[in-house]
């Protein structure tokens, strides 16, 4: 991905709406985008899906750019796109939307038919137990970082949010698992 200056008056046509200055910079940074988004995989997308969130992060880093912050736009559009990009990633990632992820379409009907109801029933009761389970064996510190963790949060990143340490969000996730196992 090569680096390159950027005439600025560009920049600043495209942010006041100009579509012709738009349409430039997009095609100037098109390669950089798909260099960018090219080397993520996100689940349960394709490439296409990646490139289209790293070109809305280009245009949000074309309308957020503040040249008396930042002296390289180019550095700051390839910051904004990568971290849009592992943002999405991580969202995709997150235990607590996939069902969505999996989610059959009406396209599939037939396949949702064909699943043996007795079999869906059991999963239900089972899901219910261990619904049932956590509401009695944990208290309710356990059952918020139990909810942070489904979520996809580092130990660091539970610790924060609940005021606790580091010890103590790892000791409740081994309660957790001793409790519930």
């Amino acid at each position: 991905m090569a680096d390159f200056k950027l005439d600025l008056s560009i920049l600043e046509k495209a942010r006041n709406g100009d579509a012709n200055a738009m349409d430039s910079l997009t095609s100037c940074f098109s390669p950089v985008i798909r260099a960018i988004s090219g080397s993520y995989f996100l689940y349960g997308g394709d490439s296409e899906d990646l490139y289209q969130i790293g070109l809305i992060a280009f245009y949000d880093a074309i309308k957020k750019y503040d040249k008396t912050k930042n002296t390289d736009f180019t550095k700051f559009a390839k910051v904004c796109i990568h971290s849009r990009i592992m943002d999405a990633i991580r969202e995709a990632n997150r235990k607590k939307h996939s069902p969505l992820n999996t989610a059959v379409g009406f396209e599939n009907i037939d396949a949702v038919s064909s699943v043996d109801p007795e079999k869906l029933f059991l999963a239900r009761e089972q899901l219910l137990t261990v619904y049932s389970q956590i509401e009695a064996k944990l208290s309710n510190y356990e059952k918020l970082v139990l909810n942070l963790y489904v979520d996809g949060l580092s130990y660091k990143e539970i610790a924060r949010r609940t005021g606790k340490s580091v010890k103590s969000v790892d000791n409740a996730i081994t309660r957790i698992r001793n409790k519930l196992i």
